[in-house]
């Protein structure tokens, strides 16, 4: 007992839910498939090996099972039997659930396959009883042999007509895939007649399809069904035929056929189909039109060159897009007329046109030999021409010889050529003016003079081998390209000169700012001689370099920066002016670029050059009013600077600078453009010598020079000198003058020295100059008047010598009445040979060697004047004397001077 409660005790559920066996073995699912066992073949139970698979379970013996088998192990057995039941059970539900609906179908098929028998049945039946009851009808023997061979010709007739019906659609798509609308049209028509023929429509047939027992409606129902199949034909050779007159390519001959088609299949009057050709034609123009669209929106692809510019090979591409496209736009045109003259158009009175020549061949089948091979078209050719045509030839000869019925030819039997010339007339002005429009839109993308030539002189000569354009037409098309090219031509100049305009405002205003900074960038602008003497790097090449040409750009690099040096082109002012003068230089090749040999070219250049030059001066009045338009700074210093460099710019402008004479202005413009800059050059002159000057009298002399006591005290041994703050001011001048007129030439410079000279004397050497009552102070003052005296005496300007003359009496009266002596106040050689020391220092302030005056002839070898100096060489063998205060004197040692005799 206690081995059977242990082994019952050991069969339980497993966590799904199933009864376990030892050894972790369980029994089978709900399916009915055991699981497998833990064990092995070996080691299996005597209850597995009664409870094998491939075993029946009704050959199980139960006496045998009870022997063998424990308690335990007949319950797993029975268990697993249990189970197996189970599963075939669901087996069996699914199984029902899933067929019986397709059994249900099945039962009612073959309930309806049985009712569908038996009406057969009694069908057949019926059919049994009519034709037993039925009479045989009476035929009619003939009594000739003749007639059954008519009949068997009929039957075969017969069979010819079908075939060509069935035949017809394949045919019809293989004529319209290789344009062959005229043949597509013909066999078309023929197919239309062989429908009538078997459908006796035709009131001239012979003999009848009855006469020989044959009803070709009733007993032949393929007829009309295949004819409402090739009758749907005849709308999509028209809608074809119709846009294969787009086609550029297409010969006259083509053409003609086509429109043969339209007239033949439609019923179209010729005018018609001149009409139906021409707007064809201009809808095949205008998508050749749109097509080049993308070249105006800019849409070409393009690849930067330097600066940001398209590239060279950019631009080419450019031009042959624009050649190319008006190429095409003028062909379409041209091929068009040629087209339609051909064809509707009469070569002489005696020689009609190709249209003409067709309809004949057509009711004559007489034709010139240069009639076109797809116009010679008849049934019997057509025929001839298609698969199995010797089936064709059973048709009757009505068929074979057949002739489209012309209908409008009666009425219209050709366009009238004057009708025609005022249609062809009428396109080919729309076209033109389309043609126009678009190619303006072409040629907005071409960027210079020479490129716009270019064009036109290729769009010439494609113009003049146009074969479809008469003479005046070709005048028409060479007008239409030169007002295109006129256009052009005066909007790529106003956008180069705008393109100046503005580029010179913005260089312009970059400079003033600099100068305004007054950063080290610019110490050559604002010292214009210092750059005169500046070292330029020297020029290097590399070894490797192959390209003479690249072995060569530094040294022409040098040069020109040695030539900038030369004529006083500084960083700044080079900068400006070069904006400017490679504007002009590519204009003035654009001018040059306008070379032609006919008249219309040459009218065309002289009309473009008087549009030009009012345009080329409006630019230079611009920039005029741009230099002009200068606003004052609140720092005096940059405000000098800046009209320093303004004075410089508008001198080279209405000088030197080449920009007035490549800029392609008449003389007059040159001349006031020159005028308008001097002009301008002596207004920035003025304002530049008040602000120059002011600055010096205020800051210099003779403003310190007369409060600044102290510093200013000679020895009153050696008072026949200026003093030197009169020194440091005319120093002061010279410079300044120097940076103002670097390549002034001598003749303008003698003006503007005289000028300086005049307003510096003017405002120093005031009547209250005499004020001073301190005779030591006055005696500075008096000598320093008779330096100012002997300085412009070289310049005789009477005006001045009389007020210093004036100024120096009233000063020496004042002075002689403080107790001074007549000899210490009489003037000697001494101011003469200081002023013949100090010459070169204040060489700005004197005339130039080619205009200034003489001086007078002396018997003295020291007095000669030199070819380079204004004044005699200073006298050798005279005591050396200090021209200048090298130092300041110090405050704590005022009385001693640097540059006295008695200080060394």
């Amino acid at each position: 007992m206690s081995r059977i409660a242990s082994s019952s005790s050991s069969v339980g559920l497993s966590k799904a839910g199933s009864p376990e066996i030892p050894n972790g073995a369980r029994v089978p699912q709900g399916n009915g498939t055991p699981w497998p066992l833990g064990r092995t073949i070996s080691g299996m139970s005597t209850a597995d090996a009664v409870l094998d698979p491939t075993k029946n379970p009704a050959d199980i013996d139960p006496d045998e099972l009870f022997t063998r088998l424990n308690v335990s192990e007949v319950r797993k057995v029975q268990q697993r039997l249990r189970v197996n039941a189970e599963g075939k059970q669901e087996e069996l539900r699914l199984m029902v659930g899933e067929r019986y609906r397709d059994l249900l179908q099945a039962s009612s098929s073959i309930i309806s396959m049985a009712a569908s028998s038996k009406r057969v049945l009694q069908a057949l039946d019926e059919m049994r009883d009519v034709v037993g009851s039925a009479e045989p009808p009476r035929m009619t023997r003939r009594s000739r042999v003749g007639e059954e061979d008519n009949h068997i010709q009929a039957l075969q007739s017969l069979s010819a007509h079908l075939k060509l019906l069935l035949d017809a659609p394949e045919h019809l798509w293989r004529f319209m895939e290789q344009r062959m609308y005229l043949r597509a049209a013909w066999l078309f028509l023929t197919a239309r007649v062989v429908h009538r023929t078997l459908l006796q429509e035709d009131e001239d047939v012979d003999h009848s399809w009855h006469d020989y027992g044959i009803d070709v409606s009733e007993q032949v129902p393929l007829v009309q069904r295949q004819w409402d199949t090739v009758s749907q034909f005849r709308s999509q050779i028209t809608h074809r035929a119709t846009l294969s007159l787009r086609e550029s390519h297409a010969s006259p001959g083509e053409i003609c056929a086509t429109l043969l088609t339209l007239h033949i299949l439609e019923s179209r009057p010729l005018v018609e189909t001149l009409s139906i050709f021409l707007t064809q034609r201009s809808k095949t123009l205008v998508a050749a039109l749109s097509s080049s669209q993308a070249l105006a929106n800019g849409h070409v692809k393009t690849a930067s060159g330097e600066h940001g510019k398209p590239s060279n090979r950019v631009r080419k591409a450019i031009l042959r897009e624009v050649k190319r496209s008006l190429q095409a736009a003028l062909d379409s045109v041209s091929h068009t007329l040629h087209t339609a003259r051909e064809v509707f158009g009469d070569a002489s009175p005696r020689e009609v046109g190709m249209m003409q020549q067709a309809l004949q061949y057509i009711q004559e089948e007489k034709a010139p030999d240069s009639l076109p091979a797809e116009l010679r078209v008849t049934t019997q050719t057509l025929l001839s021409s298609l698969p199995s045509s010797a089936h064709f030839s059973l048709l009757p000869s009505t068929i074979r010889s057949y002739k489209p019925y012309i209908g409008a030819a009666s009425t219209s039997p050709s366009v009238a050529q004057d009708f025609l010339q005022q249609k062809l007339g009428d396109w080919f002005s729309h076209s033109l003016e389309a043609v126009r429009t678009a190619a303006s839109k072409w040629f907005s993308s071409l960027e210079s003079v020479k490129e716009v030539w270019e064009i036109r002189t290729s769009s010439f000569t494609s113009a003049s081998m146009l074969y479809g354009l008469e003479p005046h037409e070709k005048t028409r098309v060479r007008a239409a390209l030169d007002s295109l090219c006129q256009q052009q031509t005066v909007s790529v100049w106003r956008n180069a000169l705008d393109a100046t305009e503005t580029s010179l405002r913005g260089r312009l205003a970059s400079a003033l700012h600099s100068l305004r900074g007054n950063s080290n960038d610019n110490i050559s602008d604002a010292q214009p001689v210092d750059y005169l003497f500046h070292a330029l790097p020297l020029p290097s090449t590399s070894q490797t370099v192959i390209n003479s040409y690249l072995a060569g750009a530094p040294f022409k690099r040098y040069k020109a920066g040695l030539q900038r040096q030369l004529h006083g082109r500084t960083p700044l002012l080079h900068d400006v002016l070069d904006i400017i003068e490679e504007s002009s230089h590519h204009l003035e090749e654009d001018l040059a670029a306008m070379q032609a040999s006919d008249s219309e070219g040459r009218a065309l250049i002289a009309r473009l050059r008087e549009t030009y030059q009012p345009d080329a001066a409006s630019l230079c009045t611009r920039i005029v009013e741009i230099l002009e338009s200068f606003e004052d700074d609140t720092d005096k210093e940059a405000m000098r600077r800046m009209l320093a460099f303004l004075g410089r710019l508008q001198y080279e402008l209405a000088s030197s600078s080449p920009f007035i004479t490549m800029i392609g202005c008449n003389r007059k413009a040159v001349d006031e453009f020159r005028k308008q800059m001097h002009d301008l050059h002596d207004k920035t002159f003025e304002h530049w010598r008040e602000l120059v000057i002011d600055h010096i009298t205020a800051n210099i002399w003779p403003g310190v020079g007369i409060e600044d006591k102290g510093r200013l005290q000679r020895s009153v041994e050696h008072p026949r000198q200026p003093t030197p703050a009169l020194i440091q001011a005319l120093l002061s001048l010279s410079s300044s003058l120097e940076a103002f007129w670097t390549t002034i030439d001598p003749v303008r410079k003698k003006y503007l020295v005289g000028n300086s000279i005049t307003y510096f004397i003017l405002r120093s050497c005031r009547p209250d100059i005499v004020g001073p009552t301190e005779p030591h102070q006055g005696l500075q003052h008096y000598w320093d008047l008779w330096f100012v005296r002997h300085l412009t005496a070289s310049w005789d300007i009477q005006e001045l010598r009389a007020q210093l003359d004036e100024l120096i009496a009233r000063l020496r009266e004042k002075l002689l009445s403080k107790g001074l002596k007549d000899p210490q106040l009489e003037a000697d050689n001494n101011m003469s040979e200081y002023l013949s020391r100090v010459q070169v220092i204040f060489a700005p302030l004197f005339p130039p060697p080619e205009v200034y005056l003489a001086a007078p002839p002396t018997n003295d070898k020291s007095s000669k004047p030199s070819a380079l100096l204004c004044y005699a060489p200073p006298a050798a063998e005279q005591q050396f004397q200090s021209t200048l205060e090298l130092v300041k004197p110090s405050a704590r040692f005022g009385l001693l001077l640097v540059g006295s005799p008695n200080g060394r």
